[in-house]
């Protein structure tokens, strides 16, 4: 049997520590987190969802980010999913899926120039030297060659003009 001495035993830390008054918790990760009050706790809330780094994250990942930004409070899941559930913008612009998930189906196509894809890039965020602001791609989907050209602005005659020009005109 062996003795008391060769058993390493460490106590744990406390879960909570006042430090200048203020209140600490310890995090499942051993960081300490600054306990906030009801005021407070809005506030943190507003500017991680909204402020001028927020993301209008959903609940779980807002109240994650909270976290990881190093704040604590009793009641902070339940604040997190009120704070989204009430947030106008997020509920105005929120993601409307009224089907049911599918599997994917791959676009196949039987020959040459069946099939086309079309996507506008932009506005970017720096323009180019010719003061181009966005980029017109098309894809064959057999052959999965590309053509793209630099806009400065996206219109109908634009489009038209680079389907004539780039696609039907060239083959």
């Amino acid at each position: 049997m062996m003795s008391d001495t060769r058993w390493n035993i460490q106590r744990r830390a406390p879960r909570f520590l006042y430090y200048n008054d203020t209140p600490y918790r310890r995090s499942f990760l051993s960081l300490w987190m600054r306990c906030l009050g009801e005021e407070e706790a809005q506030q943190v809330v507003e500017e991680a969802h909204s402020g001028v780094c927020g993301a209008h994250q959903s609940r779980p990942k807002l109240c994650d980010r909270i976290k990881r930004m190093g704040y604590y409070w009793p009641t902070m899941v339940h604040d997190c999913i009120d704070f989204a559930k009430r947030y106008d913008a997020c509920q105005f612009h929120a993601n409307f899926i009224h089907q049911l998930a599918e599997p994917l189906h791959p676009t196949v196509a039987s020959w040459l120039f069946k099939a086309w894809g079309l996507d506008v890039v932009g506005p970017l965020t720096r323009k180019s030297s010719a003061s181009h602001l966005y980029i017109l791609a098309a894809t064959n989907f057999f052959s999965k060659w590309a053509e793209a050209i630099a806009l400065k602005e996206v219109k109908k005659e634009n489009v038209v003009d680079f389907i004539w020009t780039h696609i039907i005109y060239r083959y």
